[in-house]
Order: C-alpha cells, then structure tokens, then sequence
C-alpha cells in the first residue's frame, strides 16, 4: 500500500519527533534508512516519526506497551521498529 507524501523534511520531522540517537545520524544515514523502509513496503521514515508508525512495515506503535521489554524500546528508538518487525529482523521469526 503507498503512502502519501509528508510536507515535512526528513531532517525537520527527526528534530520534531525523533529520539536522540536519531538526531545525531548523519541526513544521508537517516536517507538511507527512509529508503530501506519504504523498499520494505513501510511509509516514508518522516511519516513513520510523525504517526508513530514502524518504519518497516508501517503499523501504528505504542512505544510506552508495545515492547516485551526495555531493550526492544531502545532498538525503536534507534530503528524505529515494531517489536514484530525486530523479532523478524534479530531472531529469524516472521513478521507480523
């Protein structure tokens, strides 16, 4: 499913809702990752910040429940990952 196009700069929606860890990427990292994510079939990575969307694949996450444990909320932090898509990606289980 596409994803409508955000207005917002990837840079700027990192500044507005990102975690520290992302703020300190370079812009051709976070470019790299925006380009990852949407081959995945995830929304653009400014859409994922703002809406609180996995990068990955693109579903609605709850950063404060969604997550087994602290380890995997820092790895959202960085990844901006749904726990399904990390397990997929760190334990070899499939996605959600």
């Amino acid at each position: 499913m596409p994803f409508a196009s955000v207005a917002v700069s990837l840079r700027d929606a990192v500044e507005l809702h990102g975690s520290e860890q992302l703020k300190g990427k370079s812009d051709d990292l976070l470019e790299q990752m925006d380009k990852l994510g949407q081959a995945l079939g995830g929304p653009p990575l400014a859409q994922a910040l703002a809406n609180s969307l996995c990068a990955t694949c693109g579903l609605r996450v709850d950063p404060e429940r969604d997550f087994r444990d602290e380890l995997s909320r820092e790895e959202w932090d960085l990844s901006r990952m749904c726990q399904g898509c990390q397990d997929a990606v760190f334990s070899g289980e499939e996605e959600p």
